[in-house]
């Protein structure tokens, strides 16, 4: 981040709750890939039973308010939100209305 100029802010973990049972499907899925015939499905592809489905979002939605709190310490994703260092002048943005002596009249002749 440095070499872009940017300044970390905050880096946490997303899907903690849910790391365990996302870290042993991938081992599992890995142990007994090259077993399986070649396939244009990837893990994410993946549709799951609408109970379970349910289950997955009731834990993003609690941990989403936790990690509101506090940095998570694991998690599946890593989550880093930098600013941008301010290297130069600032520019800010217009005023809604230019005062007077800032507009510029056309000249004849």
């Amino acid at each position: 981040m440095e070499g872009a100029d940017l300044r970390l802010v905050r880096c946490t973990y997303a899907n903690a709750l849910l790391f365990p049972a996302i870290a042993a499907t991938v081992l599992a899925l890995k142990a007994v890939e090259p077993l399986l015939p070649r396939s244009e499905h990837t893990n994410l592809s993946w549709r799951l039973p609408r109970p379970l489905d349910e289950l997955c979002f009731q834990a993003f939605r609690a941990e989403l308010a936790l990690s509101r709190r506090v940095d998570l310490p694991l998690g599946h994703s890593l989550l880093a939100i930098a600013r941008r260092e301010e290297t130069g002048p600032v520019l800010r943005p217009l005023p809604a209305r230019l005062p007077r002596r800032a507009m510029v009249r056309p000249t004849t002749g």
